[in-house]
């Protein structure tokens, strides 16, 4: 077997940190008013486990496709939150009321409509 010097191979290498790309396309998408987002790896690495994927769109759609994207205005804060906790929270602030994924072309790809039963 042959060893490779890491700096011949240096050139080659792309690392990429899941996080930081995450939060580049948060503060990217977010109004002016937010300056610092949050993410966990919790928040990418179960989605890395379960495909590949072809391109950095493909995977930051998966990531933004599996969360609801919370603007916290008076923070500062951008972050993620997994859709079904965000449906539940949302549930539990209406009892006995449904809440539904109304399909709107909004930057955090979904919006949520509270109809009362």
């Amino acid at each position: 077997m042959d060893m490779v010097d890491i700096e011949e191979a240096e050139p080659f290498l792309n690392v990429i940190d899941p996080s930081a790309l995450i939060n580049d396309h948060l503060l990217a998408i977010s109004n002016k008013d937010i300056h610092t987002a949050i993410t966990h790896e919790d928040d990418w690495m179960g989605i890395i486990n379960e495909k590949s994927f072809d391109s950095l769109e493909e995977f930051l759609e998966a990531v933004m496709n599996a969360h609801q994207i919370i603007n916290d205005s008076d923070s500062g804060f951008v972050y993620l939150l997994e859709k079904s906790i965000y449906q539940q929270r949302l549930s539990s602030l209406f009892k006995g009321n449904t809440v539904l994924p109304v399909n709107q072309n909004t930057p955090d790809q979904s919006a949520y409509g509270v109809f009362f039963t």
